[in-house]
């Protein structure tokens, strides 16, 4: 993999003298995407545990042998920022290693000798890494990738739904401001015609009545006449309406919903109110509590990932029982963990600092004790 890198590196043989000036930056911009793309390809190879971890140290300190070649220490950067959140652990093996690294990068922030593109590059994966690996710069913080063709086609119903009620809103509006002119030129007209102030009321009333569209109720000559002609009083019937069926494929897609909007707004209180009242069946409850935290397992983002713990924990005696929701803990640690781990090696520690401090204000301690692993414990 270092024969690759090395190879990568060196100078193109196409960089002839009897190129254009064009053809030579063309041939350079391909040169470097090139090695940007074979350091973006072996990041996550050595992350899922395909190649050996050693394969980074040697990687870097070759990107390190010569500090004035741009495209080793931008390559180094972008190398670094990916695997930084995944081997920034004193329990690695060569953090020793890792921690020279980051002191010489800090070293070459200060050097004169590098450009200060390259320097300002080298200072913001410095900045990540004292932020835990979590991205605090809007305008460095990575967006969203391209949307599916139905999430295209969702936002432009979500638009267009919303133009059309912002135009029925100023419709309603413009016709409540014609309903309170008229109803002030007739007040006008009213004061301005003698007469008297029972009959002006009366007048107010059936041009209100007249606007609302709610016709003039019927006068009543006694108490005793609608005795006449209804008979005795009787109560109002109040018809229970039966309560729709769950929907368990509408549920799935409103949680995640929710989850995603949790990742970026990071508030709690708006995505439970989204899911207020919402109750899942007890038969479905171990399940979808059990792939609730298996979704917010794989969360790569700490931040997100601690906000939706918290945000899973408070469902417990809402849309779920606490009883079956330890279930589900339970069903995740016998059927899911193990072969997540294999996905996401840091899974244990995760789960310990986050996911156990978590769920044990919400479920009781003794009870979640007894459910973990013994790596948990």
């Amino acid at each position: 993999m270092s024969e690759v890198l090395e190879e990568s590196l060196a100078p193109p043989a196409e960089l002839a003298v009897d190129l254009s000036e064009d053809e030579v930056m063309e041939a350079g911009v391909r040169r470097k995407q090139r090695v940007l793309g074979n350091v973006r390809l072996i990041a996550p190879l050595v992350t899922n545990g395909m190649l050996a971890p050693r394969v980074l140290i040697s990687i870097a300190q070759e990107l390190l042998k010569d500090p004035a070649a741009p495209d080793a220490l931008e390559s180094l950067a972008v190398l670094i920022t990916a695997v930084g959140p995944t081997f920034d652990d004193k329990e690695f093996p060569h953090y020793s290693w890792l921690c020279s690294i980051f002191d010489k990068l800090d070293g070459l922030t200060r050097s004169k000798d590098v450009p200060a593109r390259l320097r300002f590059l080298l200072r913001d994966v410095l900045d990540l890494r004292a932020t835990s690996w979590e991205n605090m710069k809007k305008a460095t913080k990575k967006e969203e990738g391209p949307m599916k063709l139905q999430q295209v086609h969702r936002q432009a119903a979500l638009e267009e739904k919303s133009k059309s009620l912002q135009n029925e809103q100023a419709r309603g509006k413009a016709t409540r401001k014609g309903n309170d002119k008229n109803l002030k030129d007739l007040k006008t007209v009213c004061e301005s015609k003698p007469g008297s102030p029972k009959k002006q009321k009366i007048d107010e009333k059936e041009y209100k009545a007249k606007q609302t569209g709610h016709k003039k109720a019927p006068q009543v000559a006694s108490p005793h006449a609608k005795t006449q002609i209804y008979g005795s009083a009787q109560p109002p019937v109040t018809v229970a309406t039966p309560a729709a069926p769950f929907d368990l494929r509408a549920f799935r897609k409103q949680l995640n919903e929710v989850l995603k909007e949790l990742g970026a707004t990071r508030d709690t209180v708006s995505a439970l109110r989204r899911l207020d009242g919402l109750k899942v069946p007890p038969a479905m409850q171990i399940t979808e509590f059990m792939n609730l935290i298996t979704r917010v397992s794989e969360e790569r983002c700490g931040a997100s990932r601690r906000v939706m713990f918290a945000f899973s924990a408070s469902l417990a005696g809402k849309a779920f029982d606490h009883d079956l929701c330890a279930k589900g803990i339970k069903s995740f640690f016998d059927d899911v963990y193990e072969d997540l781990c294999e996905e996401v090696p840091r899974l244990p520690q995760i789960l310990k600092n986050e996911l156990v401090p978590t769920m044990s204000a919400t479920l009781d301690a003794d009870t979640l004790y007894a459910l973990l692993p013994p790596a948990l414990k």
